[in-house]
C-alpha cells in the first residue's frame, strides 16, 4: 500500500471581524464512534452558527507529512 504524502483536513473557520480564524479541524481519513470527519465538522459548524451568530465556513486543507 502506498503511503500518503499529505495529510488532508476539514477546517472549520469563523470570521470575527478581522479575518478568518481556524476554530476546529478534523482529519479526513479518521473514522470513530462519532461518525466520519465530515459528519463531525458539520455538527461543529452547526453549533458554532447557533452560538456565535458569526459567519462560519468549512475548507479543505492539506499539509505535507513529516518524514
Amino acid at each position: 500500500m502506498k503511503k500518503r504524502k499529505y495529510t488532508y483536513y476539514y477546517v472549520l473557520q469563523c470570521n470575527y471581524g478581522y479575518g478568518w480564524d481556524d476554530v476546529a479541524f478534523e482529519d479526513e481519513h479518521e473514522i470513530n464512534e462519532y461518525g466520519t470527519a465530515w459528519q463531525r465538522i458539520k455538527t461543529n459548524a452547526k453549533l458554532y452558527r447557533e452560538n456565535t451568530k458569526r459567519p462560519v465556513r468549512i475548507i479543505n486543507r492539506r499539509e505535507l507529512k513529516s518524514c
